[in-house]
């Protein structure tokens, strides 16, 4: 199971940092809606609140999923419906070069032993760019409540503007991803080199006005 679970993960990866982006799959003829859920927190945007769309499978051994919406947001992710990973902190905004940190707050239903692989992935708008960090797991017993730290460095190239970070992970061999926006501010060293650059500019504008 853990190696079918970690081989899931490296596709959802490899998805995202392909397409630059991965979104929910609770469409037709695979799923189809239900219900709506919620509303069932608050964002971790502080602004907004959580509520879900309620699909089924077409084919019952798939089972239900529950996709993730913030009205200011957007979509934030999907899971089995069970909540048992939940993004719970988010470091925004962050500079280029720098890390951003992630709390995830994991938990065990009652009666289960549970496996969860969680990693960071930075969305990028270009695609074919790995922005990937490590990747963490935890094997929880009944009941049992744990946190998972996670974090991934934004490259020093990434220019101002707002990203998206999902946390991908498998819970027991099934899919989770959570998404949450990620404000990139231009790293010091960057504008230091871009106001000399445009500062030298304009020096040989001068010189060439003199002459």
């Amino acid at each position: 199971m853990c190696r079918v679970a970690i081989s899931l993960l490296e596709c959802a990866v490899h998805i995202s940092c392909t397409l630059g982006n991965l979104h929910s799959y609770g469409k037709k003829p695979h799923y189809r809606r239900v219900s709506s859920t919620g509303p069932i927190e608050a964002c971790v945007c502080g602004e907004g609140i959580v509520w879900g769309q309620r699909y089924i499978g077409a084919d019952v051994r798939c089972g239900g999923r529950v996709e993730y919406q913030c009205g200011l947001c957007g979509p934030l992710g999907e899971d089995d419906g069970r909540r048992l990973v939940r993004l719970t902190q988010i470091t925004s905004p962050v500079k280029a070069g720098e890390d951003i940190n992630c709390a995830c707050e994991c938990r065990s239903p009652e009666g289960e032993l549970t496996q969860i692989h969680l990693v960071a992935v930075l969305e990028s708008w270009k695609r074919d760019r790995r922005v990937v960090g490590n990747t963490d797991e935890v094997l929880l017993n009944s009941k049992e409540t744990t946190q998972l730290n996670l974090s991934v460095t934004v490259p020093s190239d990434f220019s101002q503007g707002v990203f998206q970070l999902v946390v991908l992970g498998t819970i027991n061999g099934s899919l989770f991803f959570a998404r949450q926006y990620v404000q990139v501010l231009e790293a010091p060293l960057r504008q230091i080199k871009s106001e000399s650059y445009f500062t030298r500019l304009r020096s040989l504008r001068i010189l060439r006005l003199d002459t």
